[in-house]
């Protein structure tokens, strides 16, 4: 099986900028604002749940000479998918290609999610969807 697909917005980082409430911890604004935007186009999509081992390609596409933190990108990104229920679990996805490019005018993410790892092993340049 193999997905490809575009998040338009900005993958805010769900760990950093926590709001804490005493015991309670809750998501920044910037997180929920995300979520519910990339849910929003997801969804309707009707992807079928990936359940086996897969890889993810990412590439951040940032506006202006915004610098993308990777990691809590990245992390954003998995949490939806799960949340979408078009991953089980991230702790599904065993191989990760991930680049980020500055100069957009609008923040996007360009996914490409694929069960055949052998893509992975052989070193194939992916290409990145137009």
């Amino acid at each position: 099986m193999r997905y490809e697909f575009v998040i338009n917005g900005r993958p805010a980082s769900k760990k950093n900028s926590r709001r804490n409430f005493g015991r309670v911890s809750l998501p920044s604004e910037a997180y929920i604002k995300f979520e519910s935007n990339a849910l929003s186009q997801l969804l309707p999509m009707g992807l079928k749940t990936m359940t086996e081992p897969l890889g993810i390609i990412a590439h951040f596409k940032t506006k202006g000479k915004y610098r993308q933190d990777l990691d809590n990108a990245l992390s954003s990104i998995f949490d939806v998918l799960t949340k979408a229920k078009v991953i089980q679990d991230d702790d599904l996805i065993k191989e990760a290609h991930v680049t980020t490019e500055c100069g957009y005018d609008e923040f996007s993410t360009e996914i490409v999610l694929t069960d055949d790892l052998a893509v992975f092993k052989k070193g194939d340049r992916v290409v990145v969807i137009e």
